[in-house]
């Protein structure tokens, strides 16, 4: 193994290489640890032009035991959109979206943390319509519930 400081939200924080039997390193996985199994998910949407904030559930299948960014998002999210900067630990991910149209776009700045049977992400968007901007805050709050019944939940995109 070798440990490497990286910088993480202004810490430098340690994380470990794994070496293949043949020295090379092994390739990591694209997203953090988190339990395999069922998990609720709790969405917190807040507007800048909404006086109350929206809120929903949904329950999700998470097989591997991996939550990738991918994972947060729509299935349906736009051709257009374009995932940059993805700093994925075992524990922690950032990333950020960029979508753009001849009418405007959004750009979204986003971080997860894992707790092995919870987890909690946030984003926040700046989206521009010609010359109209407004913002946006979704909180997420995922809670491991048990093993998946494919009957009742969803299983998360890959």
């Amino acid at each position: 193994m070798i440990c490497r400081l990286m910088l993480v939200a202004g810490f430098l924080m340690p994380t470990l290489s794994v070496m293949a039997a043949d020295g090379a390193a092994e390739e990591k996985v694209e997203g953090m640890s988190i339990e395999p199994g069922k998990w609720r998910i709790t969405t917190t949407t807040t507007l800048s032009d909404m006086p109350q904030p929206m809120t929903s559930g949904n329950a999700f299948c998470y097989a591997d035991g991996i939550l990738r960014p991918e994972n947060l998002h729509s299935e349906d999210m736009r051709a257009d959109c374009e995932y940059k900067d993805k700093d994925i630990g075992d524990t922690y991910m950032s990333w950020k979206v960029e979508c753009s149209t001849d009418a405007g776009g959004s750009k979204s700045s986003w971080t997860a943390s894992s707790f092995t049977d919870r987890f909690k992400s946030s984003g926040f968007f700046i989206i521009s319509y010609g010359e109209d901007t407004s913002s946006m805050t979704i909180e997420m709050v995922g809670k491991h519930l048990g093993d998946c019944n494919k009957t009742s939940t969803q299983t998360a995109q890959q």
